[in-house]
């Protein structure tokens, strides 16, 4: 329990918050699950990790309780082992009941309901059949009643996508951190987009979904106690801002490319709940040609068509970007058709997202590009930018809305202050920057350039003081110092 706790920094934020803590206090949710045999859909409410919790049945009194509903609830809002477990208002649904005449109204001519709560969780999935109006009707409700889903993809490397639910574009989809998921690429209503969008350090992937449902929900919690952060609650934003602070060094394969904005097995990496609170908690700040915007943060804009939004920042003088991640998402627009009834029609705007070398408020060289034709995500990842300007910029084909979330973190270049013996081994004292891993690289022979890594430390103070005990044992030593992301 507490190793994933720890793989996905929620211990370090819990550290550095301590009784100001997030837990998910006064989020409302829906847990939708698959039915068992005799019915079973609802958790089991005697469980001491569901004490003082609130289940209302939205789909009829089960016939007893759902061993796996109960499972997943543990990591959605268990009481211990969720990172949310002050969620305490839970509205559970019997999936197929949800999907029909509960909430979606699948077949018939009408919208679907509303949905009042700000968070779904989907631990349940449907390989294959006619499921496009259904994907099409919870990209709609996503966008009209403002709530974030997410769901989970199949567990097993072979496995196709599910065309239910992870087929929709509007939702968090979600797979394992060891991989063993579904691949591939969606295969209708735009074939070839890129799953999971996110991955969580878990035994399957109906316990990785509820862990990226608690993570929204401490979020949310943050957002509704700060007015400023309103505009978070977009269901693009909460995506946006979990995927722009997910870690890659997890993942030795990890890549994306201009045309494919995300890994095609990792997505945009591991959750990490300490960067993403921190992504929303340094504020909403505007595209602007004048101003520069901070390191780490996020915004929810609409984009006219042909035009640019620009966002300019500055990696200062003697420092380093060790890592920058920024995220766009926006939502596939789904509309009523002509005629009679609910008919949900698809279209999708085609944004765009360059990141560039700047000079003043002027674009210079273009450093990378995404530009996926089929997804609605894209992504710019870069690791060791030197000092200077840059800037992100936003372009669309037709005017729509969209969520931009970036993650920096500049450090300080170390400065190696002293460089002596202790004992017989070699004391290295360093100016470095506090709370971001510095790394010791070696090397016995500075003509070849063969310098390895010896050490990666998080130093607490801005001086760090190392000890290399392996110093004795070579003729010739070189030391280098680098910020480590």
């Amino acid at each position: 329990m507490a190793a994933y706790k720890d793989s996905i920094e929620h211990t370090r934020l819990a550290a550095e918050l301590t009784e100001s803590l997030p837990t998910g206090t006064n989020i409302a949710v829906s847990h939708i699950e698959a039915a068992l045999g005799g019915g079973e859909y609802m958790p089991e409410p005697g469980n001491a990790e569901f004490t003082g919790k609130t289940f209302t049945s939205m789909s009829g009194p089960p016939t007893n309780d759902s061993t796996h509903a109960t499972g997943v609830g543990l990591y959605y809002y268990g009481r211990t082992t969720s990172i949310a477990p002050d969620i305490n208002l839970i509205y559970n649904y019997n999936a197929f009941d949800w999907l029909y005449s509960g909430f979606l109204r699948t077949g018939e001519s009408v919208e679907p309901n509303i949905e009042t709560n700000r968070l779904q969780n989907h631990s349940w999935i449907i390989l294959s059949g006619t499921v496009t109006n259904s994907a099409r009707r919870l990209d709609y409700a996503i966008t009209r009643d403002g709530f974030t889903a997410v769901v989970g993809l199949n567990n097993g490397e072979a496995t196709p996508i599910p065309q239910l639910l992870a087929h929709c574009y509007n939702v968090i989809s979600v797979g394992l951190s060891n991989g063993k998921h579904s691949t591939g690429g969606t295969l209708f209503d735009g074939a070839g987009r890129t799953k999971p969008d996110i991955v969580a350090p878990c035994s399957s992937a109906s316990v990785a979904t509820p862990v990226i449902s608690a993570a929204s929900a401490i979020l949310m919690q943050v957002m509704a106690e700060d007015s400023a952060l309103t505009n978070a609650y977009h269901p693009e934003c909460v995506k946006a801002i979990l995927m722009a602070g997910a870690t890659k060094d997890e993942f030795p394969t990890w890549d994306r490319t201009s045309s494919r904005p995300i890994d095609d097995r990792y997505g945009a990496g591991e959750v990490n709940v300490y960067n993403s609170y921190h992504i929303l908690t340094a504020g909403e700040q505007s595209a602007s040609t004048s101003n520069i915007v901070d390191n780490s943060g996020w915004n929810y804009s609409s984009i006219e068509a042909g035009t640019n939004h620009l966002y300019f920042i500055e990696v200062p003088t003697n420092y380093v970007m060790t890592r920058f991640s920024a995220m766009l998402v926006w939502n596939r627009i789904v509309t009523d058709g002509p005629g009679a009834g609910f008919d949900p029609l698809s279209s999708l705007p085609e944004l765009s997202l360059y990141f560039y070398e700047a000079s003043g408020f002027s674009l210079g060289d273009m450093i990378d590009v995404s530009t996926s034709s089929v997804d609605n995500v894209e992504h710019i990842y870069q690791k060791h930018l030197p000092a200077g300007r840059y800037a992100l910029e936003v372009t669309t084909d037709i005017t729509a809305d969209y969520a931009l979330a970036w993650y920096g973190k500049p450090a300080l270049i170390p400065v190696i202050q002293s460089i002596g013996w202790t004992n017989g081994n070699v004391k290295i004292e360093a100016d470095v920057s506090s709370n971001i891993n510095c790394a010791v690289k070696v090397s016995t022979n500075l003509v070849n350039g063969d310098w390895q890594y010896i050490a990666t430390n998080m130093p607490v103070t801005n001086v760090w003081t190392y000890i290399d005990v392996e110093s004795t044992n070579f003729n010739n030593r070189f030391y280098r110092l680098v910020p480590d992301p």
